[in-house]
């Protein structure tokens, strides 16, 4: 979309978060951020790093690391952070009390080389305890197309049992959303610049459609509280809102100097509405006051 779209929102008035002018402290390329109810914020880093960033102080901590490359992560409904490593093939846990790691990062879910999940990118719970997991699968000869990757949508269930949710969308699933009552799953395919909506029952597939195709390369998503889409798209350097058919350009970097490669968005502050998106090709998230109330991920809504 983005062509000669006027932005909604000056980055003149972003703010980076995780470093310095000098780089004393930098977060190292974060592809994903979460954030508490707190106010604190997690992200991960190119070297298996997870991050504790205090976006009032701008204290930043290295808390754990996976010993790979962290993509998406998440603070799950029991409060402990969770966070995808690639090049692990795994899903981590980092067990967490008053935002403070207890012990190291542990393996919850692992996939190989020839298994699901090859290439785990980012996950999300629903009120019921199951974990989604976008798995990439495999892209052969970077740099080129990957329109079909052999990714899928992994689920774990309640009870501790994987499977796969659905290989329909195949082209490198990316970031990924659940609608406040848990029944869609909305899925970023970064192969084909696709948003998809898995209509979900209990935690099975009902029925797959196509959202927008209008955004780029889009890569993470995430839901505010009137359940609009926010998508951080990669190629257009550029973050949009999409709401039943309307696209609004949110916030677009020509220089790449405040907001580089989005990789993904979440919502926090005071009043949740302030929007954080992690830069692939910087040290630092960026802050962006919006006009909207965003919110929680499922999992983490209150009752």
């Amino acid at each position: 979309m983005e062509g000669d779209a006027e932005p909604l929102f000056d980055l003149g008035d972003a703010r980076a978060v995780g470093s310095d002018a000098w780089l004393e402290t930098r977060l190292d390329h974060p592809e994903d951020v979460a954030v508490t109810r707190e106010g604190l914020l997690y992200a991960g880093g190119e070297a298996g790093q997870l991050y504790r960033v205090d976006p009032a102080s701008g204290t930043v901590e290295v808390i754990g690391e996976t010993g790979g490359s962290v993509l998406g992560l998440d603070v799950g409904p029991d409060g402990d952070l969770y966070a995808c490593d690639f090049q692990r093939h795994a899903v981590f846990r980092l067990e967490l009390a008053d935002d403070r790691p207890v012990g190291e990062p542990r393996k919850v879910l692992a996939g190989g080389p020839d298994a699901p999940p090859l290439h785990p990118n980012y996950l999300a719970f629903d009120r019921e305890g199951r974990m989604y997991v976008s798995d990439s699968g495999r892209r052969e000869g970077l740099p080129g197309p990957f329109d079909d990757s052999g990714g899928c949508v992994y689920v774990v269930d309640p009870d501790g049992g994987g499977r796969v949710l659905t290989d329909e969308p195949c082209a490198f699933p990316n970031g990924i959303a659940l609608s406040a009552d848990g029944d869609t799953l909305y899925v970023c395919e970064s192969g084909n610049h696709r948003i998809s909506a898995v209509h979900l029952d209990d935690g099975h597939v009902e029925g797959i459609e196509l959202v927008t195709d209008d955004c780029g390369m889009v890569d993470g998503l995430a839901l505010d509280a009137d359940e609009r889409l926010y998508v951080a798209s990669i190629g257009d350097d550029a973050v949009y809102r999409y709401d039943d058919g309307d696209l609004e350009l949110l916030v677009h970097d020509p220089t790449g100097l405040v907001v580089n490669n989005p990789t993904n968005v979440a919502f926090g502050g005071p009043d949740m509405r302030t929007l954080y998106v992690a830069n692939l090709a910087l040290n630092h998230v960026t802050a962006i006051g919006i006009d909207a109330t965003g919110r929680h991920p499922t999992g983490r809504l209150e009752a």
